[in-house]
């Protein structure tokens, strides 16, 4: 598995781990940060695609900034561009402080 170390494999089968105890106890918590940082990756992605997404005849904060654009009304669009960026940071900081707390717990753990 992704950023896995050979020497915790290693570990685990001199420890005895059947493959199931290896993949649940050892390589899932070890590449769980990387998933995470996927799933954080994918999310970014889907927030910057939200104007793009409008085109389609959505209702929501992503529909007030394509009408801001539109008629050339800078305020709302302002307000409506950092309530998307600001949505986006505090998902980001949310995955980023979990991904931190799985790591951690699978270094104790290890």
């Amino acid at each position: 598995m992704l950023n896995v170390a050979r020497s915790c494999l290693a570990a685990a089968d001199t420890a005895g781990c059947t493959p199931r105890q290896k993949l649940t106890n050892v390589q899932f918590p070890l590449a769980l940060p990387d998933m995470m940082l996927g799933i954080n990756q994918t999310i970014m992605f889907a927030f910057g695609m939200l104007v793009i997404i409008a085109l389609v005849g959505t209702r929501g904060l992503e529909h007030d900034t394509l009408v801001a654009i539109s008629k050339v009304q800078p305020g709302e669009g302002i307000v409506a561009g950092l309530g998307i960026a600001f949505l986006s940071i505090i998902i980001d900081l949310l995955i980023r402080e979990y991904s931190r707390t799985l790591q951690n717990r699978a270094w104790r753990a290890g």
